[in-house]
């Protein structure tokens, strides 16, 4: 069997520029699609690629990345906890910034000291989408 990897794709390139946007309404399928970007990161580096990882809150996501998971419960509460976590380990890797949306934080009744340290605010994440695309980082939407 072949080695499967991303060489077609990755050849010449240095730098993995991405912005995630997330706006997210289901925190399992959200809790998953963290798992797939954290191996995302890994693959990345073992072909030989620097990893710059952008990841933008909005909308509803913004309520599964506080302090206080009281409107949670079940599966949903155990899928917010395993998202702060990813979240947690995300932030410490080289090369990645976490933002939230302060416009839908403020939608979402969600109180800025309530963040994860981890993810502070920033005015509009659309100009963080606007600004990262203009610096040649790919969008990828996480719904």
């Amino acid at each position: 069997m072949p080695k499967i990897n991303d060489q077609a794709a990755l050849s010449g390139v240095t730098e993995g520029k991405v912005v995630w946007d997330i706006n997210a309404d289901n925190p399992v399928k959200l809790s998953r699609q963290l798992q797939v970007i954290a191996r995302t990161y890994d693959d990345l580096l073992q072909q030989g690629v620097k990893p710059l990882m952008v990841f933008t809150f909005r909308g509803l996501s913004t309520t599964f990345i506080t302090q206080d998971n009281s409107k949670f419960e079940g599966e949903a509460l155990a899928a917010v906890e395993q998202i702060q976590s990813s979240l947690w380990n995300l932030a410490d890797k080289e090369g990645v910034t976490l933002e939230v949306c302060a416009i839908a934080s403020n939608r979402m009744g969600v109180m800025p000291e309530a963040l994860l340290e981890c993810a502070p605010l920033v005015s509009n994440t659309f100009c963080s989408l606007i600004g990262y695309q203009a610096k040649g980082y790919a969008l990828i939407p996480v719904y």
